[in-house]
């Protein structure tokens, strides 16, 4: 069987920026795991991934330590860990406040479980993974222009990167790059402690609605995903370990016997052109759209699932009844606030 393509672990993911920064750093082919252990931050991480569309993605949400089982799964793992927000108090007085050595040691062993300007959450825990984990630090390529300095630790010269907030734009990090010493090919535990995923041939209606590619689907809670076949295999074994909330594109809902296209479908690559009818918005229309309101196409636009589009860029659908359209905007998704927008003028390059 072929190879499995890259395989990328966000262990950290929500709100999802570097996630989706990262989903477009990496080649088109490659996985990418998106994971977030605290519940209250997992949706706006899945929406963002949702409306991100690429279908080389999946969302999960577990503990690292869940992780951890998972021997040579994952080819990259980008770790923005909990820390003591050290990098947020030149502009909120808040993080000031809350700080505390307490805070720090508290911090610095959660991230030793799954970095700030301090050595302790930084190059100390650095050198303790190289230690008792079995890790080497690589050197990174940067300009001296750039205003990125190293180790304040005397006793600890290994490359690392401060990016600290009076030399460099932004609330400041730090970075260090590490790679496992360990045999990389050393095989993935058997053990399963969840339910793995059943995946089959897409449905034979929903086909249509999907570009040209080797895809399988899945199906969870009503709503069936569409994932790149070469995937599957280890989605299914990741599915065994970790509680997997999204795999490749949700693409449509099933009910009652009925099929209907979803949202995510509409916002991903994975929509084929000319699957539905499609109806443009002027701004004002996009933004009601947008906000979850009913709207009246033109009585030329065709009955049933329509695609809305704004300067040619899928929105997603509604029920076209003439009389009016029904709105299938997700509602957690709908934009609350009640101001409005004035008129949209593109920017001419």
């Amino acid at each position: 069987s072929p190879a499995m393509p890259l395989t990328v672990l966000d262990l950290c993911a929500a709100p999802g920026g570097k996630t989706t920064l990262m989903r477009s750093l990496l080649p088109d082919d490659a996985l990418l795991v998106a994971n977030e252990p605290v519940s209250g931050r997992l949706q706006v991480l899945h929406e963002n991934v949702m409306k991100w569309g690429h279908p080389g993605m999946a969302v999960t949400s577990a503990q690292g330590k869940d992780f951890g089982q998972m021997t040579s799964a994952f080819d990259l793992i980008l770790v923005d860990a909990p820390c003591s927000g050290e990098g947020m108090m030149r502009k909120e007085d808040e993080a000031a406040r809350q700080w505390s050595p307490t805070l720090v040691e508290q911090c610095s062993k959660l991230q030793r479980r799954i970095c700030t300007y301090n050595v302790e959450e930084n190059e100390e825990n650095v050198m303790h993974f190289c230690r008792e984990l079995g890790a080497e630090v690589l050197p990174l390529p940067v300009d001296e222009a750039w205003g990125i300095c190293g180790s304040l630790s005397p006793g600890i010269r290994v490359p690392v990167y401060r990016f600290m907030p009076h030399r460099v734009d932004g609330e400041g990090f730090f970075l260090a790059l590490l790679r496992k010493t360990g045999d990389a090919r050393s095989p993935r535990p058997e053990t399963r402690k969840r339910k793995n995923v059943q995946f089959s041939a897409l449905n034979s209606q929903i086909r249509p609605w999907i570009a040209d590619g080797d895809y399988c689907s899945w199906e969870m809670d009503g709503v069936v995903h569409a994932l790149p076949s070469q995937y599957a295999s280890f989605v299914s074994w990741l599915a065994g370990h970790v509680h997997l909330v999204s795999a490749g594109v949700p693409v449509a809902e099933t009910s009652k016997g009925k099929v209907r296209p979803v949202t995510a479908l509409a916002l991903s690559n994975l929509l084929k052109k000319g699957a539905f009818p499609v109806a443009e918005l002027t701004y004002t229309e996009a933004i009601r759209y947008l906000r979850r309101e009913t709207l009246v196409l033109p009585s030329s636009t065709p009955r049933g699932i329509v695609l809305v589009t704004f300067m040619g860029r899928p929105l997603g659908f509604v029920n076209n009844l003439q009389s009016r359209a029904n709105n299938l905007y997700p509602p957690s998704w709908r934009i609350l606030s009640a101001h409005v927008p004035g008129h949209y003028q593109p920017v001419v390059e």
